[in-house]
């Protein structure tokens, strides 16, 4: 093969290569927010920058949609008034929320109650207990146990 050949080939595999790094999906990468205490990883291939943006903008939006029904750790959720009122009063549950408990529900009886959406108080209690540096004590236990289980819910719909 000629001189001028070989560098001609040379130039073209350069060449080739170039363009396939350049041409390839770009990965884009970001933490959209916290969803509780989990973060939520973005990542996305082959958007530009600019419409990866708007992605990342349009998964923070349905991030804080979601805490404003479900997370528990947001004292204004419906999640956590529910938590607070429906003890001592009806509590009217929005229709996410509404099949969110009735797919819990059925998670329950498929698991012979060992998924329980009322553990609520158990997780608290340990918490507290992590934070504290000390396991709960018995009678505390046996308290937060007397405010858990699905046959202290009623559910009524309209």
């Amino acid at each position: 093969m000629s001189k001028i050949r070989c560098i001609a080939v040379a130039i073209l595999v350069v060449a080739i290569a170039g363009a396939m790094i350049y041409l390839r999906p770009r990965r884009h990468e970001a933490t959209a927010a916290m969803a509780g205490n989990i973060p939520v990883r973005v990542v996305a291939w082959g958007r530009t920058p600019s419409q990866f943006r708007d992605d990342l903008d349009a998964a923070r939006q349905r991030i804080a949609e979601l805490s404003a029904v479900f997370d528990r750790h947001n004292d204004g959720s419906e999640l956590s008034r529910m938590n607070r009122e429906a003890a001592v009063a009806p509590f009217a549950m929005s229709e996410p929320m509404a099949r969110l408990f009735a797919a819990s529900v059925g998670w329950h009886k498929a698991t012979g109650g060992l998924f329980d959406p009322t553990v609520g108080p158990l997780v608290d209690l340990w918490e507290a207990a992590a934070d504290k540096g000390a396991a709960p004590t018995p009678a505390e236990i046996a308290k937060a146990k007397r405010l858990v289980g699905l046959d202290f819910v009623s559910i009524a719909s309209n």
